[in-house]
């Protein structure tokens, strides 16, 4: 995600830019500018469509008791100023319309206006604060004492014990939001909340998960926060049996991107990722699709988030070469086990969000009590 002047430039390909603090509406109706607000401007021919859903699924959210806990969304929706307007309000705008990203090649400054002042929508709501993976390689980056990542995790854990309420409650209420990883997490007054709902639905909504999925499989890399059943649950057995050649001459590791980082996780939980993949892609080239999508395809769903979630931690341990200190330290190897059990590759082996809560609850209550015991120990000695 690139950084620009005045908020922030999302690298998603969904042709929109978060600016920080938001921006009046074209009407002025709404919201003033505000320090405590962001806007979300989308642009091209879907931003109508991508923002009424987006807000759509907010509005279910609001409507989800205690919402505010776990979540920060957006409340409002209109038209944002002219593009000259809105350049005078953040110059940083001129930079959420990229030549290469909306293949503005010619007479560039007259179509970012066309676009901007034709094809534009614009969402309004909280601002949040630093992203789960900037606090994560903030306090944990260069860390070499286990007794300090024990310390800085247990805080940590209690931060995002809210998170585990929160997907209990979407899925209760029937809503993946089916886009979980350390950026669309955010830390504000005190705890960390999800924020960018914009590719959540409702569960029962099959064609967007399918579209979804597609999407990813057509694409060239592993997106480690989806499980492979779901990335390749749409493909045509054509294009299966060429992930399996492509597997066969390039090697796990090589066929896919970021399969490397995706394989060295499993491999500390001692999954074996070559025989998962190819078994699910063997599964697949046997399996009634039809039968299963009005079946169990809505089960596979509702795992999704948990997958994505129990990925969390075990990527940003890995990413940061922390993976080494697990091993050393129980109270670590507690929590990876569930981590484990919630990224397990099949969705029927793997643990229901509310029975990760509730595992999640015993082992933060357990190891916060030994870290009470611990400080007033060494108080005691001091008396």
């Amino acid at each position: 995600m690139a950084q620009i002047y005045g908020g922030k430039l999302l690298a998603t390909g969904s042709k929109s830019c978060v600016i920080h603090p938001n921006i009046r509406c074209k009407n002025n109706k709404y919201k003033k500018r505000n320090k405590k607000t962001i806007s979300k401007i989308v642009f091209g021919d879907t931003a109508n469509e991508y923002s009424e859903r987006e807000k759509g699924i907010n509005d279910k959210i609001r409507r989800i008791p205690n919402y505010k806990k776990w979540a920060l969304i957006y409340d409002e929706i209109c038209k944002p100023p002219s593009f000259d307007e809105s350049i005078k309000i953040d110059k940083g705008i001129n930079d959420c319309l990229k030549e290469e990203n909306y293949e503005l090649h010619s007479g560039i400054e007259k179509k970012k206006k066309e676009l901007f002042d034709k094809n534009s929508i614009m969402l309004i709501g909280d601002y949040g604060g630093i992203t789960l993976g900037d606090y994560f390689k903030k306090e944990f980056g260069g860390a070499s004492s286990i007794k300090v990542i024990e310390k800085k995790f247990i805080i940590l854990m209690k931060k995002i014990e809210h998170l585990f309420e929160g997907l209990a409650d979407l899925n209760k209420y029937n809503i993946s939001h089916l886009d979980i990883k350390q950026n669309n997490i955010v830390y504000h007054k005190g705890v960390f909340k999800f924020i960018d709902f914009g590719l959540s639905n409702d569960i029962s909504n099959k064609e967007h998960f399918l579209k979804r999925s597609d999407n990813e499989f057509k694409t060239q890399r592993i997106y480690v926060w989806y499980p492979i059943e779901y990335i390749y649950f749409n493909a045509d057995k054509k294009q299966l049996e060429y992930e399996k050649q492509k597997i066969d001459v390039l090697g796990i590791d090589e066929y896919r991107n970021h399969m490397s980082l995706y394989n060295g996780i499993n491999n500390f939980y001692g999954r074996n990722t070559h025989n998962d993949v190819t078994t699910i892609i063997n599964d697949y080239l046997k399996l009634d699709k039809t039968k299963f999508l009005n079946t169990e395809y809505v089960d596979l769903i509702k795992a999704v988030d948990t997958y994505s979630f129990g990925m969390l931690i075990p990527f940003m341990f890995f990413t940061e070469g922390l993976i080494e200190y697990i091993e050393s330290s129980k109270l670590l190897l507690d929590f990876f086990y569930l981590f484990r059990d919630m990224c397990e590759p099949y969705y029927k082996n793997r643990i229901s969000i509310t029975d990760a809560y509730n595992r999640f609850k015993i082992l933060l209550n357990k190891h916060s009590k030994k870290t009470k015991t611990k400080k007033t120990k060494k108080k005691s000695k001091k008396k």
